[in-house]
């Protein structure tokens, strides 16, 4: 059973590794909506998606998210993050790992950075995220890297209801190794827009450079208060919604895979004056 175990692992560690893992958990927001949030990233899960977005909020914020990966049993991907404003700019904290029942995790550490400058009339907001991954196999001939990667973020709002947002990740590329086998962490380059309509409806769209996909997603509020979203990531539909007060949001979303089952994912984000 246990040789079982391993061999599962150690399959599937080039889907999860450091990453390069399709629906890593970036809050279930982002998720809902296809993915498609280069343009729609602030607060604290800006630390994830794009560093530039955490300078568009002006309170600290503590995000906690957990998500069932395609229904496995003891296969878990949590997150949590922390943003706060500063005079000059806002900083940020990320931490995310996966879990595979005692056999196999990896963890990655996020500290990001943003600030702003105006260029005329228009506020340009950009980011950098220096980050730590390692890993760990439950297997005697298996290494367990640690390595150090960096992100960096754009975000302008150019026109009163459209933002672009671009995000270059993985600058460094490091090379990871288990087994006698080498993986380098590719870099993903992604261009993203938002379009608002009123502080009612949000329409995203992201174009991935490296992996030839869009992604797009929707949300609409009502009241300020709820809001169900959908989205396609790549070839993947998704869904859910968003619950939120001045102190505090709840999201949920859903990942469908005809292959290997669906994502499920929940968030909580707690704001502070």
């Amino acid at each position: 059973m246990m040789k079982r175990n391993i061999f599962f692992i150690l399959l599937f560690i080039p889907i999860l590794i450091f990453a390069d893992f399709s629906s890593i958990n970036y809050g279930a927001k982002s998720m809902a909506m296809g993915n498609a949030s280069a343009a729609m990233a602030n607060g604290c899960s800006a630390v994830f998606i794009n560093p530039a977005g955490m300078g568009k909020s002006n309170k600290i914020s503590i995000t906690l998210s957990h998500q069932n990966v395609f229904g496995v049993s003891g296969l878990y991907n949590e997150s949590a993050a922390f943003s706060m404003p500063l005079p000059l700019s806002r900083i940020g904290i990320g931490y995310n790992e996966v879990v595979l029942l005692k056999e196999y995790y990896e963890q990655t550490f996020n500290l990001s950075a943003s600030s702003i400058v105006r260029i005329k009339n228009i506020l340009l907001y950009f980011g950098i995220s220096g980050k730590i991954y390692h890993s760990w196999v439950n297997y005697s001939d298996a290494s367990s890297p640690t390595k150090f990667d960096m992100d960096f973020g754009l975000l302008s709002q150019i026109a009163k209801s459209f933002s672009v947002g671009f995000t270059a990740k993985n600058l460094i590329q490091p090379e990871v190794s288990f087994i006698e086998y080498y993986d380098k962490i590719k870099a993903e380059y992604t261009l993203g827009m938002l379009y608002n309509w009123s502080n009612i409806l949000n329409l995203t769209a992201d174009y991935q450079f490296d992996k030839n996909r869009f992604n797009i997603g929707t949300e609409l509020w009502f009241f300020d208060v709820f809001a169900p979203r959908i989205g396609l990531d790549g070839e993947y539909f998704t869904a859910g919604f968003g619950i939120k007060t001045k102190k505090w949001e709840i999201d949920t979303a859903v990942l469908s895979h005809d292959e290997l089952g669906s994502n499920y994912q929940i968030s909580m984000t707690i704001n502070f004056k």
